[in-house]
């Protein structure tokens, strides 16, 4: 009888293959944005030397004509970072829908079925690619990184003022603290999008496959570095009409579940994580929620929160944490 971890050392392989496609695509965007910052550091060290000396509101600096000039540069610059992230991401989520298409073959035929999974047509694929963009352009997924710059932005120059720093440290930390929060945001939507598009091509296989009943989640299974609600849902199965829940930037698989494979070697994520040492689960869970686990507050049973993303559909995240008996 197959067993159903041959079809889990599938996915770690194409998790590996994903995961270089995502660090190129990374890459492409911190050499744009060192970029943007190269070109913006000079023109903020400049605006922030005019105000030395004064602590002002962030209203009373977006009143500022030369504040607003300064900002107007900066949307442009943001434009231009935008137009080269929506093409890595365009590019990016296509492989990696033909990683996800071939992580389903190849899984399938670790587990001893062949010839019942074919190539997703162009159809398909485009699909998986707008269903993994909840069905919005690129450009609305990339707005708010506008937003957090801005803030970002405001925030570091009121604060520098307001701590008396030189205007030179202030613009540094305008560029390297402030806009860097609209850089984050742009990251978080190139991992959360490769890692959709990824999965739901394999889902799309499955459903093709005509053979596989349903998917059980499997978890990352990294000490320190994942997910504690997505712990307490590794080895749960699922019907293929299920959606996949998830949060921004989730790493779990869909592994297929197919009559005739044995899945008990699978275990459940709640197993491997109470084999770990103690500093391993505290790295996990962080110490609040690990003695709320051990005292009982916390169960696995009540560790997930499930939720509605208005863009992102159904997601799961912590619960929080109970207060001290």
């Amino acid at each position: 009888m197959a067993d159903g971890m041959a079809a889990v050392a599938v996915a770690a392989e194409f998790r590996e293959e994903l995961g270089r496609l995502d660090e190129a695509a990374v890459q492409v965007m911190l050499d744009a944005w060192r970029g943007v910052d190269a070109r913006l550091v000079e023109e903020m060290e400049r605006f922030a030397a005019r105000l030395a000396g004064q602590e002002l509101t962030p209203g009373q600096v977006l009143r500022m004509e030369r504040y607003q000039a300064l900002y107007a540069q900066v949307e442009r610059e943001l434009g231009t970072l935008e137009g080269v992230a929506a093409g890595t991401l365009e590019a990016g989520m296509r492989q990696a829908v033909g990683l996800g298409a071939s992580q389903a073959r190849y899984s399938l035929e670790a587990l001893g079925l062949t010839g019942v999974f074919d190539r997703l047509p162009a159809a398909a694929v485009g699909n998986v690619v707008g269903l993994a963009r909840a069905g919005r352009p690129l450009a609305a997924l990339l707005e708010p990184m506008y937003g957090l710059a801005a803030a970002g932005l405001l925030r570091e120059l009121t604060n520098g003022l307001a701590l008396g720093l030189g205007p030179r440290e202030i613009a540094r930390r305008m560029a390297a603290d402030g806009l860097t929060d609209g850089l984050n945001h742009l990251l978080l939507v190139t991992r959360d999008q490769y890692n959709r598009a990824h999965r739901l091509a394999a889902l799309e296989g499955y459903r093709r496959s005509g053979v596989v009943t349903g998917y059980v989640r499997r978890c990352a299974r990294q000490a320190g570095r994942t997910c504690v609600a997505c712990i307490a849902l590794d080895g749960q199965f699922y019907p293929l009409s299920e959606p996949f829940e998830e949060h921004a930037q989730g790493r779990c698989v869909p592994i297929p579940s197919v009559r005739g494979v044995n899945y008990d070697s699978l275990g459940a994520g709640r197993t491997w994580f109470e084999g770990l040492s103690e500093d391993e689960q505290i790295a996990t869970m962080g110490r609040g929620r690990w003695e709320a686990w051990k005292d009982g507050r916390l169960t696995w049973d009540t560790m997930v929160r499930r939720t509605e993303h208005p863009t992102w559909g159904p997601s799961v995240t912590p619960a929080p944490i109970p207060r001290g008996r």
